[in-house]
């Protein structure tokens, strides 16, 4: 049910603020390419926001991660541990970053923040 899934979360954003534009190329892109082509599109879309506002790196290191790119979520996770930004309180629960978990950094990382292993 990734379609009304997807749906769904379109309108959520559309209710934060999202422009038209946004969410049709956000909409093209998973009909294109699946999820995978949505996550592309989210990631465009917050190097651009980027550029003329502050972007969480935690937010970068969640779409890395789900896009299968290891050392980039990594160091965004890295830059979100050197600012304190606050979502790395949540580090050890956010399931986007499951596919991070069985890399050696992951394990460094939550000493480091001083959460269990």
């Amino acid at each position: 049910m990734y379609r009304e899934a997807v749906e769904e979360y379109l309108k959520s954003e559309e209710i934060g603020g999202a422009t038209k534009e946004d969410l049709a190329m956000r909409r093209r892109a998973f009909l294109k390419a699946g999820l995978r082509g949505l996550l592309q599109e989210e990631l465009k879309l917050d190097i651009a926001d980027s550029k003329h506002g502050y972007v969480p790196a935690f937010d970068f290191a969640q779409l890395y991660a789900r896009l299968g790119d290891k050392d980039r979520a990594f160091e965004n996770l890295e830059k979100t541990y050197k600012e304190a930004g606050h979502s790395i309180a949540f580090l050890k629960v956010e399931p986007e970053l499951d596919n991070l978990r069985s890399d050696p950094r992951f394990t460094d990382l939550l000493r480091r923040v001083g959460l269990p292993q």
